[in-house]
């Protein structure tokens, strides 16, 4: 197979994690975040902050190796961010929450045309390996009628993974369990760690259904919730939420929205592991978004064990609730688009935009992520901003002026102010790019290649074999040229995914239709 070829020029360098800013001009496409080498400033006794959201984008990975073309509901983009170990915050401030922007250009790796990236990180000087575990109060919902638990391989693995979660609670924890099948049944009532042995016969006794005759997915949360009761101060509350996506009625679907944002506000947390063959995956992650938590997809009940056991590995410290990032672009800038987040959580114009966040965590696991499981490893919001139709090219221009606001409990509301420029303007960057820090490097690639996916799927869903195959050529080679020399181990087995996709469009006869014209490449045609 012959693959195209396009070189982009040299890439610079750029800044850190947890919330970036994208800026384009017309005809172009860029990404941002970055590699934990380098940190955005600051002590390294403290940690990012994460809002949640999906830990992975094993769907869109399951589809490729079966041997199959994924469409672009399949890649899930903070999923998709949340697999990628891009940066170290700032973590150095009086405050709870430390906040700092920076800036880069470069050149995407797709078509080469110029991008912007805004880049604003998100940390905290609070050290989550030395602040003591809140006990847990856990409930686990499992709906009985998911298709993957159905066989006895798949029981067989619910149940020892369930068995290992209780081995790895707290005395001061609690656990509760609720099966959701023809009746939402509470199997064990809030159980205390001390008494943990008695919960294994309820796990034992599961009763795996049919997929007729089960009640709405709203009469587990329901149940979970109320049997996990109001916070309690000092006491974190989670829900664990097994389901292999079964189709839920509208009216129902948004009670249960509406219950996990209740619940989530109260300090509470959400955790949907989706399992198999997912009927309905962007409900679930609907779900999680409500709950301020997070999605995790398990192609195989085999990684059931290692997914209920992060629910206990992990010290997950509340910094920060009700979180609003606004946005006020320069006289030369509009925004566009946010990237990383959820689309519920942003509202924009091209006057300004704002990013709500229900809660920000630092979170701490006990055992460090491995590539042979990436979820969770990192994360980052993005937002795309353009050049104004006829805006001046001052040096330097302001790009935005950002506040970032949240609540404490126990103090008034407080507010980080910061402004980026652009030194060079909206139009002025230099072709060798011009970057504040090293660090964004990475997270410049990795957002190329999300592009890149998203684009490639978009286009063979409509057909369009050869679109896609003339996207990741270019995307194949280039990443594969930064990554010679950078040898990211992410990024390798990233690329072979790029490689699986290539196969597929090429064993379908993309590389033997016409090329398409040049505009079809354009990562944002309409800028």
């Amino acid at each position: 197979m012959t693959r195209p070829s396009f070189r982009s020029p040299s890439l610079a360098a750029l800044a850190s994690l947890s919330l970036l800013f994208l800026s384009s001009v017309p005809l172009t496409g860029c990404g941002s975040s970055a590699d934990g080498q380098e940190s955005a400033g600051g002590s390294p006794s403290g940690t990012g902050l994460s809002p949640g959201g999906a830990q992975d984008f094993g769907r869109f990975k399951a589809i490729l190796e079966a041997g199959k073309l994924p469409g672009p509901e399949t890649l899930d983009q903070v999923g998709f961010f949340a697999e990628h170990k891009i940066g170290t915050p700032p973590t150095s401030c009086a405050d709870p929450v430390c906040a700092d922007a920076q800036l880069g250009a470069m050149a995407n790796m797709i078509s080469g045309s110029t991008c912007t990236l805004m880049h604003l990180s998100l940390g905290t000087p609070v050290d989550p390996r030395l602040q003591p575990r809140p006990p847990l109060d856990l409930a686990i919902v499992v709906e009985m009628n998911t298709e993957a638990l159905l066989s006895r391989d798949g029981q067989d693995d619910l149940r020892y993974g369930l068995n290992q979660l209780l081995d790895g609670i707290d005395d001061a924890d609690s656990v509760t369990v609720v099966s959701l099948g023809r009746t939402a049944k509470v199997l064990a009532d809030k159980v205390p760690g001390t008494r943990r042995d008695s919960v294994r016969g309820a796990i034992t006794s599961l009763p795996l259904e049919t997929t007729h005759g089960v009640v709405e997915q709203y009469e587990g949360l329901r149940q979970a919730v109320d049997t996990l009761g109001p916070a309690v101060s000092g006491r974190h509350r989670r829900i664990v939420l097994v389901s292999g996506g079964q189709p839920s009625g509208s009216i129902r679907s948004e009670r249960s929205l509406r219950l996990l944002r209740g619940f989530a506000e109260g300090t509470g947390g959400v955790t949907v592991v989706a399992v198999g063959e997912v009927g309905d995956l962007p409900r679930l992650q609907g779900l999680a978004d409500a709950g301020a938590g997070t999605l995790y997809y398990a192609k195989l009940t085999p990684e059931l064990p290692s997914l209920f056991s992060r629910e206990v590995g992990y010290s997950l410290i509340p910094v920060a609730q009700k979180v609003a990032i606004r946005l006020a672009p320069g006289s030369s800038y509009r925004l566009r688009e946010v990237f990383g987040i959820s689309k519920s959580s942003w509202q924009l114009s091209a006057e300004g935009g704002e990013i709500r966040i229900p809660s920000l965590f630092a979170a701490w696991r006990k055992s460090a992520t491995t590539i042979d499981d990436r979820r969770g490893g990192g994360g980052a919001i993005l937002v795309e901003v353009l050049p104004r139709v006829g805006a001046p090219n001052v040096r330097p221009a302001t790009v935005s002026d950002i506040s970032v606001e949240y609540d404490v409990p126990g103090s008034p509301r407080k507010t980080t102010q910061l402004q980026l420029s652009a030194p060079d303007g909206p139009f002025g960057t230099p072709a060798s790019g011009r970057f504040s820090n090293k660090a964004v490097e990475k997270g410049f690639v990795v957002l190329n290649l999300y592009v890149g996916l998203r684009m490639a799927s978009e286009r063979s869903a409509v057909g369009d074999l050869r679109g896609a195959y003339d996207v990741l050529g270019p995307l194949h080679q280039n990443v594969s040229d930064w990554n010679r020399r950078a040898a990211d181990v992410e990024i390798f087995d990233d690329l072979r995914y790029v490689e699986m996709f290539i196969d597929l469009l090429a064993k379908a006869g993309a590389d033997s239709l016409p090329p398409r014209a040049v505009q079809y490449s354009e990562p944002w045609i309409f800028d």
